[in-house]
């Protein structure tokens, strides 16, 4: 599909979509292929597949953004799979955020759903929480997300910042 898009030459393509999990086959079709195994692995090859292809896309465009949601509460208790994963998409947002001076957003978040390793590494990361006001209306987007590290440092994280760190 990006490929697709691309032949168009946009300047920004975002993924409104948060990719934590690698593609897998649908329990359901699982199950209607059970009596057939073969064909069955090769459709689970084929979903294993989609996410390699969408890497390999990745990694050819620089006009690419995915959405990475932010956690409001710490998450220690999580697998240590998962905490490096965090840890690793941590670093990738360090290039797109600065250090905290005196302007922390009204909420500060503790942690986040890491983005696949393989698609981080080669797209824009974008913060896209939206919060809702009291009266569940979003009157406001906010540029900024203030956010503390796992290394507990603490940064304001940009919404959208198309090319690398921030001015």
């Amino acid at each position: 599909m990006l490929n697709n898009l691309e032949k168009f030459s946009p300047r920004t393509v975002m993924f409104d979509v948060v990719f934590i999990k690698n593609e897998t086959i649908p329990p359901f079709l699982s199950k209607k292929l059970a009596s057939e195994p073969n064909l069955r692995l090769k459709v689970e090859k084929a979903f294993n597949e989609m996410d390699r292809a969408f890497a390999e896309s990745l990694e050819k465009y620089h006009n690419v953004f995915l959405d990475v949601q932010l956690v409001e509460h710490p998450r220690p208790d999580l697998p240590k799979t998962y905490l490096s994963r965090i840890l690793f998409n941590e670093q990738i947002l360090k290039n797109y955020s600065l250090p905290l001076k005196n302007n922390p957003s009204l909420l500060v978040f503790h942690s986040l759903e890491p983005v696949l390793s393989e698609f981080i590494s080669s797209a824009h990361p974008a913060i896209v929480n939206v919060l809702a006001d009291d009266d569940d209306v979003t009157c406001m987007f906010p540029l900024y997300y203030t956010y503390k590290m796992s290394d507990r440092t603490i940064r304001n994280l940009f919404t959208a910042c198309p090319f690398g760190k921030p001015a």
